[in-house]
């Protein structure tokens, strides 16, 4: 046999099949077309490894973050708790626009959020959460508003319903004085249970003061409360007007029209909306139109009637007469009883009153002091028991229907990952996969 590779192969040629009776060229272009599909094919193998690695990578970490389908919110209401301690969800975590509503809610306060933007950026944000009356789950609000609005932060421009079905914000766009400055259009109700959102506007007054009156609903959970005037008469003590909204109909009610000095120190009812001036406090029932007043011995600076529509409890103290007086100089003090005509003065544990939080029943008023606890008052004996202190964050609104509930366990969130991780890892990977293959194909080539 010749030592000629040339005349090997054409021997070799020979003996080959039919099919490649070519000769030795065409045995040479047959190899070279098998070693193109061999690295063809781990190409695509390695590809496919690539793309089923990210896609495992993303789905891990949606299952190590804590993603769940949305849980059930149509709930009876006795089957609905606050919770003795307030925990933010993971500063990472998914919101309602991600992982749908979690149903009517316990409370609503402020958290950290963080969010990937690009390839690598974040964003960090003060965003509203919500904790679930149904389970005690945490998760952030996104109410789908549009860019022109800037998002709701927790504070005095925030409330929520007592029955914890309805979020309340106010509508704030960009101003002209600048990119910081902002401007209140109006307000919007959120729905905890459906995601629906609902916006209030006073084609009259386009541009608002909300003045220093906290947002509220009533009692009932019907209507939203706003003290609010043009916001080119901020500085008129005597602009504001109390204005109701119904949240179902949308129906402008205004329970006291601009003209009075200062703004009104709003309270509660079982129906209808309570608000104080100095000691005389008026009731005011938006369905009939129907109203009330009444004088109280101190100045008031809450004042709240029971379920039964005669049990009465009010925060007040000596009022200082003149432009700047008020009662702010003196000690607040905790008045209850089971009417208007039968009052006496309650000392909480020697704490001076800070708010109403709600009732427990009708003979059992529940409210703050500022040491930062929580008292149940008995209404017609006076006496007051501390109660199960909800804690974890004080600037926590509360569905204060709930308080006639028992308070169970909080909930600790989920964790939730840097989403970057994720997506660098899996990119990383695919570098790494990428090495390989050029080198294979090197060494395939030698």
């Amino acid at each position: 046999m010749s030592s000629d590779l040339h005349a090997q192969l054409a021997d070799l040629a020979g003996d080959a099949p039919a099919p490649l009776h070519g000769g030795a060229g065409e045995l040479w272009a047959a190899g070279k077309r098998r070693q193109r599909r061999r690295t063809a094919a781990g190409v695509l193998a390695a590809s496919a490894l690539v793309v089923v690695l990210v896609v495992g990578v993303g789905i891990v970490g949606g299952v190590v973050r804590g993603v769940a389908d949305p849980q059930p919110v149509v709930t009876p209401p006795r089957a609905l708790h606050l919770p003795d301690h307030i925990y933010p969800p993971a500063p990472w975590s998914d919101g309602t626009s991600d992982d749908g509503e979690i149903g009517p809610l316990a409370a609503i306060a402020g958290g950290k959020r963080l969010r990937a933007t690009g390839w690598n950026g974040q964003v960090e944000t003060q965003s509203l959460f919500g904790v679930s009356a149904v389970d005690g789950t945490q998760r952030f609000l996104d109410f789908g508003l549009d860019t022109s609005f800037r998002p709701p932060w927790d504070g005095p421009t925030t409330a929520l319903s007592p029955d914890g079905r309805s979020v309340a914000f106010v509508l704030e766009k960009e101003s002209a004085n600048g990119p910081d400055a902002t401007v209140a259009v109006g307000w919007a109700v959120y729905d905890t249970v459906s995601g629906k959102l609902r916006k209030f506007m006073d084609p009259a007054t386009p541009e608002v003061a909300t003045g220093l009156s906290d947002l509220s609903f009533t009692s009932d959970s019907r209507y939203l409360v706003t003290v609010y005037g043009p916001a080119d008469q901020a500085a008129d003590n005597h602009a504001d007007s109390l204005v109701l909204w119904d949240v179902e109909s949308g129906e402008r009610i205004v329970a006291e029209p601009a003209g009075k000095y200062w703004v009104p120190n709003v309270g509660s009812a079982p129906e209808g909306l309570v608000w104080a001036r100095k000691r005389d406090v008026h009731w005011f029932n938006p369905a009939t139109g129907d109203h009330s007043s009444f004088r109280l011995p101190k100045a008031v600076v809450e004042a709240t009637v029971g379920p039964d529509g005669e049990a009465l409890a009010y925060i007040g103290g000596d009022w200082t007469p003149g432009p700047d007086g008020g009662i702010n100089g003196h000690t607040w003090r905790l008045y209850v009883g089971p009417d208007r005509d039968h009052l006496r003065l309650t000392n909480l544990t020697d704490e001076e009153a800070g708010y109403v939080l709600g009732w427990r029943d009708p003979s059992h008023v529940v409210v703050s002091d500022w040491s930062g606890g929580v008292v149940t008052v008995d209404v017609t004996t006076g006496k007051a028991e501390r109660a199960r202190v909800i804690d974890g964050n004080g600037r926590a609104v509360l569905a204060s229907d709930l308080l006639a509930h028992m308070v169970v366990p909080g909930v600790r969130p989920a964790s939730a990952h840097d989403p970057r991780l994720w997506r660098q890892w899996g990119s990383y990977s695919a570098l790494v996969l990428a090495f390989v293959i050029v080198v294979w194909r090197r060494r395939a080539r030698a």
